[in-house]
Parts: C-alpha cells; sequence; structure tokens
C-alpha cells in the first residue's frame, strides 16, 4: 500500500520533469523522493535495469506519485546524453536535471579493486577536465590523460597515507571574513567549469573589495593547463599592476 503523501514547501515543482541521475540509492535517491513529494514527474536512473526498476517501486510505494525508471550509465558520455534524449521524448519535456554519479563502493580505501580507481579517475576527469557541457573530444587529449595520471597518482599517495597513522584531526579556522582581505586579489575561472565554482568565484568577486575576476572561455576546472599561455599572461598582467 502506498504511504500517505505529505507535501513539502511549495517551490512550483508541480508538473515538472525532472531527472535524476544515479538515484537508485543515497543522496541521488533522497533528492529523487523530495522531487516527487513536491509534485514533479520524477525519472530515476541507474546502471541496472533491476536496480532502477526496484528504486521506481519502493519511490512510488513512499510519495504515492508514478516514478520512471531509465537504465544508463552517466559516466560514460554517450549514454548520458542519450539518456537526456530518452527522457525528454518519453515524458515531452525536461525541466530539472540533477547531475549525480556513483563513485567507487562504498569500502575502506585500501581495499577497492583496481576497477574502481578507474572508475573515479573518469569520473573525475569527465567532471573536471571536460566539464559539465563537454565531452572528452572536446579536451586536449594530451592534457587529459597528464590529469589523469596525476589523479591516479594522488589515489597511490593516499592509499599509502592510509597505511600509516590515522590523519590528525581537523585544523582550526581562522577568524574573520572576506570582506576582512586587503591584499589585490585575481580571480580566475573557466567558463566550462561546474556550475558550483562559477558561483563560487561570483560570491568572491562580490565579498572581496577590488577582487578581479577573469573568465577563460573554453576552459574548465584547470584553465591554467588548458590554456596555459593565455593564463599566465593574466596573471602577468594582473602582477605589473598591482606590484
Amino acid at each position: 500500500m502506498r504511504s500517505e503523501y505529505r507535501a513539502g514547501m511549495e517551490l512550483g515543482l508541480a508538473g515538472r520533469v525532472a531527472l535524476v541521475c544515479g538515484s537508485t540509492r543515497g543522496l541521488g535517491r533522497a533528492v529523487a523522493k523530495a522531487l516527487s513529494q513536491e509534485g514533479a514527474r520524477v525519472a530515476v536512473n541507474g546502471r541496472h535495469d533491476d536496480s532502477v526498476g526496484r528504486a521506481a517501486e519502493e519511490l512510488e510505494d513512499e510519495t504515492g506519485s508514478t516514478i520512471v525508471p531509465f537504465a544508463a550509465d552517466v559516466g560514460v558520455p554517450d549514454q548520458a546524453e542519450q539518456l537526456v534524449q530518452r527522457v525528454a521524448k518519453e515524458l515531452g519535456r525536461l525541466d530539472v536535471l540533477f547531475c549525480n554519479a556513483s563513485g567507487p563502493p562504498a569500502a575502506p580505501f585500501k581495499d577497492q579493486p583496481r576497477e574502481a580507481w578507474h572508475r573515479a579517475v573518469e569520473l573525475n576527469l569527465a567532471l573536471w577536465v571536460d566539464g559539465p557541457r563537454r565531452g572528452p573530444g572536446a579536451v586536449d587529449p594530451a592534457m587529459r590523460a597528464r590529469v589523469g595520471e596525476m589523479q591516479r597518482l594522488a589515489f597511490e599517495i593516499q592509499l599509502a597515507a592510509d597505511a600509516q597513522d590515522p590523519p590528525p584531526g581537523p585544523e582550526a579556522r581562522p577568524e574573520g571574513s572576506r570582506s576582512d582581505i586587503r591584499a589585490p586579489t585575481l580571480l580566475i575561472v573557466g567558463d566550462e567549469d561546474v556550475t558550483d565554482m562559477l558561483a563560487i568565484v561570483y560570491d568572491l568577486e562580490r565579498e572581496i573589495a577590488g577582487a578581479r575576476k577573469v573568465v577563460m572561455h573554453g576552459a574548465a576546472h584547470l584553465p591554467s593547463l588548458e590554456q596555459l599561455e593565455k593564463f599566465n599572461r593574466i596573471v602577468r598582467e594582473f602582477l605589473s599592476e598591482v606590484l
């Protein structure tokens, strides 16, 4: 029997179509449930037909609303693109897209299989190097391979660290606010970076007195690697003005 529907805040989502990627469990599942309770028509997604179908049935029981399952591996760019097209076609529109992809299975770092490391590297490359609006083909393959090697090395360093003493506790955060910063500040961000990073840079520009923001077109999270000469020129020009 379906549980009684409990309405939350009115967010104007009634009738909207929402695709929640990676929503068979965890954060994605919680987002899918919340959107359904707000009246959205929700499409859930997972890599396997059986798990995504089971998640849809469970969410229907919990929310009293129809949940539509779509199987696809959003860690594979072609499948992610096809997923968006399928949802828009089958449900008639797509208003909300929640991007979420599973990483390695939950386990101590030292117990992760090599395949999980490779998948984690590819997910990081897809997010931070390709960016949310580009595919791997839009990025210099040599630079992408270099960043992938850096990420694999970081995992190996982490594995060695985990084998030693437990990490220290969190350091105390210094008092004060961004408005207290008086040093010349240069903010560089790529226009292909993730939305959160773009928002952070805009907030920093507003909160730090005299901060200068530069948006590098055609770069994602690592503009200094994607466009080294342009990045260096921007930094040199800034330093020549403030020093």
